[in-house]
C-alpha cells in the first residue's frame, strides 16, 4: 500500500472533496444511521474479524474484542444528539442574556494507528459524525481494509455520499491530506512518530487544531 501517487478517496471523488455544512446530516438523523451501523456490525463481527486477523495478525479472539469495543463508542454515539443542545440563561449581568449553541466543526479528520484498525477509528468518527461533521480517515498502510469495509457499511446504513471518506497510504499522504484546501482538527496517530512529525508541522502552518 506504499505509494508517492496522490491519496485516494473511498467513494465518488478521487480526493477529499467533502460537502458543505449544509448537506451533512442532522443529529437525530446521524444517530438512526449509525444505530443502523451497529446492527451491520453484529451481523458481520466475523466477517469484520477475519479481515483484522488477515491483516494485522492478531488472534481473532481478539479482533472480537476490538470490534465490540469500538461497537461500544457507536452506542454511545447514538444519544449524544440530547447532548448537544445549546442553553439560554437570562440576567447574566444587568439586561444581558447569554446564549449557548454548539454547532459542527465541518471537517474532522483521524488518522489512526496499525494496532487496533478497528476500534480506534470507531472512537472517532461515530462522534464526529453524529455532531454534525464529516469525517475523513486515515488508516495505517499495514492494515488498510478494515477502513473500507466500514465505509462500505456507514453507506449501507444510509450515510449520505462524501460525508465519511478514506485516504490511503503512508506518511505522504498524511502530508496530502493535511495540506488540502479547508481547514479540520486533526487526530493523529499514535504509533508512528514520523506521521505525528508531518501531522505536527502541517498543523503548526495552517494554525489547525489537533488533539
Amino acid at each position: 500500500m506504499r505509494s508517492r501517487r496522490p491519496p485516494r478517496s473511498e467513494g465518488r471523488s478521487q480526493s477529499p472533496r467533502l460537502p458543505s455544512r449544509l448537506g451533512l446530516p442532522r443529529r437525530p438523523c446521524a444517530a438512526r444511521i449509525l444505530n443502523r451501523l451497529l446492527r451491520i456490525l453484529e451481523e458481520h463481527t466475523d466477517e469484520l474479524a477475519t479481515v483484522i486477523t488477515a491483516e494485522h495478525g492478531k488472534v481473532l479472539s481478539d479482533a472480537k474484542g476490538e470490534i465490540q469495543g469500538g461497537a461500544e463508542v457507536v452506542e454511545f454515539a447514538t444519544g449524544i444528539p440530547q447532548l448537544l443542545k445549546g442553553e439560554v440563561t437570562e440576567n447574566v449581568v444587568t439586561r444581558v442574556d447569554s446564549h449557548s449553541l454548539r454547532q459542527p466543526l465541518g471537517v474532522v479528520a483521524g488518522i489512526t494507528p496499525f494496532n487496533f484498525p478497528a476500534m480506534v477509528p470507531m472512537w472517532m468518527f461515530p462522534v464526529a459524525l453524529v455532531c454534525g461533521n464529516c469525517f475523513v480517515l486515515k488508516p495505517s498502510e499495514r492494515d488498510p481494509s478494515t477502513a473500507l469495509r466500514m465505509a462500505e457499511w456507514l453507506k449501507e446504513a444510509g450515510l449520505p455520499d462524501g460525508v465519511f471518506q478514506v485516504v490511503q497510504g503512508d506518511k505522504e499522504a498524511v502530508g496530502a491530506l493535511l495540506h488540502s484546501p479547508g481547514d479540520r482538527p486533526t487526530k493523529p496517530p499514535t504509533d508512528n512518530p514520523a506521521s505525528a512529525s508531518t501531522v505536527a508541522a502541517a498543523a503548526m502552518k495552517r494554525t489547525v487544531r489537533t488533539a
